[in-house]
């Protein structure tokens, strides 16, 4: 099961090419949130979930998206993490909540794209 947050259409974008290669349904965490849906999300693979890096760690809605759901089924979770330069320390952020969850925390993979936090960089 893929689960995905994006702001600006990335992760969305990483989420469909997955789950094109590993033949996985894609649930879009906005949608969720928007509806107000905190029903069980089970699923029999792995659950992957995609999202950007905002301040080296997952966006807080996001966290709270995972802490409030009952994640049920399979119980490993990968993370994939959109980033402009790197992702901090969320790796020891994310095992943490993975370990809150009774989940299994499977890893991080950075993806690296063009940052768009214009505070810091010019566009």
């Amino acid at each position: 099961m893929i689960l995905y947050f994006t702001g600006t259409g990335n992760s969305r974008h990483i989420a469909r090419l997955i789950s094109k290669e590993i033949d996985d349904e894609v649930i879009s965490i906005n949608e969720l949130i928007k509806s107000g849906s905190n029903n069980e999300i089970k699923s029999d693979k792995p659950f992957v979930i995609i999202a950007p890096t905002y301040a080296w760690r997952i966006p807080m809605v996001v966290e709270k998206f995972i802490k409030n759901t009952k994640l049920s089924g399979n119980k490993k979770v990968y993370f994939i993490l959109t980033c402009g330069a790197d992702t901090g320390d969320a790796t020891s952020f994310l095992r943490d909540i993975s370990e809150e969850k009774g989940l299994e925390f499977m890893g991080l993979r950075a993806l690296v794209m063009p940052d768009n936090y214009i505070v810091m960089y010019s566009t």
